[in-house]
């Protein structure tokens, strides 16, 4: 049966000829060129120690080898959501969906840039200690970033399994309050980093779900 099912299915994958290769190579080299260009300015700037850039914190600071477990795994959810989100974005794209790139390229940017506020400490370190502003200022300007997507984009939303999204809000903003509002405990803490990491993880499941129900739909509508 499995054979069988195996004849019926077209396969549209065909082997790439050397030219189309050559194009890959090219597109890497610009790659490399610039991951080259991030080390070499890494290793001959001299206003913090080359350590300092290229080893990992916990190595850095001294830490243990689970220091930032937590962080570390929300970093990794907020990656595979972004990345999740731009491929959908180039799925739409591929099927002349064009609402739903602009949406979907609209949220990638949204959450790339909070991906890179987790990672690097933005709000709570770079902002007050670069711009003299605030944490709460980078937070509100991408509360409203948010909530304009949504307003703008709703009819695209609704598509997708927004509940996910939902919840995905509902965990941001336990974080948030509790950041902002509560004394810091252990307690304080754990509630803390658990409502992002729980708001992250359903944003992930949505990237993913928009993502997959996306492929699907192109695959059906080109079947047809």
């Amino acid at each position: 049966m499995l054979q069988a099912a195996d004849q019926l299915a077209i396969e549209r994958r065909v082997p790439r000829p050397i030219a189309a290769r050559a194009s890959t190579i090219h597109r890497l080299i610009k790659v490399w060129l610039l991951g080259f260009g991030v080390l070499a300015t890494a290793a001959f700037q001299n206003r913090v120690p080359v350590e300092d850039l290229l080893l990992d914190r916990v190595v850095v600071s001294g830490g243990k080898w689970y220091s930032g477990m937590v962080t570390s795994l929300i970093v990794i959810a907020w990656t595979t959501a972004a990345v999740s989100i731009l491929g959908a974005a180039f799925t739409s794209h591929v099927a002349n969906r064009h609402v739903a790139v602009r949406a979907f390229a609209a949220a990638g940017a949204i959450v790339t840039f909070l991906m890179l506020d987790d990672l690097f400490l933005l709000h709570s370190s770079v902002v007050p200690e670069l711009l003299g502003l605030p944490k709460l200022a980078l937070i509100v300007a991408e509360a409203i970033a948010v909530v304009v997507w949504i307003a703008v984009y709703w009819s695209e939303i609704v598509r997708t399994r927004w509940e996910l999204l939902v919840a995905a809000q509902a965990g941001f903003m336990v974080s948030v309050v509790v950041d902002t509002l509560a004394t810091p405990t252990t307690l304080i803490l754990v509630v803390e980093d658990g409502g992002k990491l729980l708001g992250v993880l359903a944003l992930a499941m949505w990237a993913v779900s928009s993502a997959a129900d996306l492929v699907a739909s192109a695959v059906r509508a080109a079947d047809r």
